[in-house]
């Protein structure tokens, strides 16, 4: 395929995919989607498939079970995961489940609870810089959908050489800038201070300080690694620091941190302030 269809024909997907990521709770007819980007149904499919290694009903199915999950954790029945994400029974849901997971949603939910138990650590960072690929947010989007939103969206490339020039290394961070549109994610390597940023990445600064560290179950599977690090933050936010000595600190920043070992999510913490 030549490279000018092939940019297009990817940002025709992607931007299919945005479609469905944003609509996932809602019915979803193939032939239309087909004819909202003006293709016939079996050219649709094969396109998708080409650019996004899932044919469409795969994808729709992933990201309803994805979404299920995390209801499910949030104290949701399967019933209602299921009837929330749009399978029509409860043995399809059953079935796309294991799909996905390779196990019940109640099994999913006592293994993930469990490790999500694990404790955090109390770090001192110092300040850092990111250089990243930068990332708009979809419509929509549920606050849960925002951890490691690299891996449901399609980032911008630079060579190889380009990317050497930034002086990181193999480890990557990615945060959220907050802003009036939505804000920007941002995706790259951590550098101790900004020296060259490529055309498609932007730098961003990073306050450091106490942190609390919440590792991430680590499985080799990239889906799963996504359930994992939005149940991390799920975890961190919900459960954890509502009843710990400490609280976020609204003037610096939580970020992610993706090592060649292990993952985890950062965030800023100060002493909780009591009333005497």
């Amino acid at each position: 395929m030549q490279p000018d269809i092939w940019r297009e024909k990817r940002a025709e997907i992607k931007a299919c995919k945005r479609y469905i990521d944003t609509h996932i709770q809602e019915p979803l007819d193939l032939s239309t989607l087909a004819r909202r980007y003006s293709y016939s149904y079996s050219a649709f499919r094969a396109v998708f498939k080409e650019v996004a290694a899932y044919t469409p009903h795969q994808y729709i199915r992933l990201r309803r079970v994805q979404l299920a999950a995390q209801l499910l954790r949030e104290g949701k029945s399967v019933t209602e995961a299921s009837e929330q994400v749009g399978f029509e029974t409860l043995a399809g849901f059953y079935k796309a489940f294991r799909s996905v997971y390779g196990i019940s949603p109640q099994a999913f939910l006592a293994e993930r609870g469990r490790q999500m138990m694990a404790q955090p650590q109390l770090r001192e960072i110092a300040d850092f810089c990111i250089v990243g690929y930068v990332l708009p947010p979809v419509a929509d989007m549920r606050p849960v959908e925002r951890g490691a939103y690299w891996i449901v969206q399609e980032c911008p490339r630079v060579s190889a050489e380009e990317y050497a020039r930034i002086g990181g290394g193999a480890d990557m961070a990615a945060l959220w800038v907050d802003g009036p549109d939505g804000g920007r994610y941002l995706i790259g390597p951590p550098v101790d201070a900004v020296g060259y940023v490529p055309e498609k990445m932007a730098a961003q600064a990073v306050a450091g300080g106490l942190f609390l560290e919440f590792p991430v179950p680590g499985p080799a599977d990239t889906f799963l690694l996504y359930d994992n690090v939005r149940a991390t933050w799920y975890y961190a936010r919900q459960q954890f620091l509502p009843g710990s000595p400490w609280e976020e600190d609204p003037a610096r920043t939580a970020f992610e941190y993706y090592g060649e070992t292990h993952s985890s999510v950062l965030i800023p913490v100060k002493e909780r302030h009591t009333e005497p």
